[in-house]
């Protein structure tokens, strides 16, 4: 089974990038009557107020980590699941009998992004594609608007 989730670079990180961080729960002791502290992941969308040298030592202390792209990203960015070919997942933008863009994927690591009969471009990319964070620029590169 593949990793879910993945330790990030610094550099991948941009104002919007989405990403999850163990804090330590304060009312842990209290509830359970622990000795122990209780970390839990918290899922945070970059801005402004972050620091990055706060991020980098995170990353150092192994409490950041990246979920790599799944179906329910794709579909949350508004692609829509068509079929299973020989083991080619396939996915639309747009309606089924124009559609906009298709996409294809085998493991949800690398995919085929290209234009589908509706769309006057020859905008494509093939590529490894790591997170949501990362499909939703590339989507605003080829000027595929999300549905939702």
């Amino acid at each position: 089974m593949k990793e879910k989730y993945y330790v990030p670079k610094i550099n991948e990180f941009h104002i919007g990038f989405e990403f999850e961080e163990e804090f330590k729960n304060p009312n842990h002791r209290k509830l359970m009557k622990a000795l122990e502290d209780k970390y839990e992941w918290v899922k945070l969308k970059l801005d402004i107020s972050h620091s990055l040298s706060r991020i980098t030592s995170k990353i150092k202390e192994n409490r950041v980590r990246v979920k790599y792209l799944d179906e329910s990203d794709l579909i949350e960015l508004g692609w829509e699941f068509d079929s299973v070919v020989e083991g080619d997942y396939f996915y639309i933008i747009g309606d089924m009998f124009e559609a906009n863009y298709f996409l294809t994927t085998q493991d949800y690591r690398f995919f085929y992004i290209h234009p589908g009969a509706g769309v006057k471009k020859d905008e494509s990319f093939v590529g490894q594609i790591k997170n949501k964070s990362e499909m939703n620029k590339l989507m605003g590169m080829l000027n595929i608007k999300n549905r939702h």
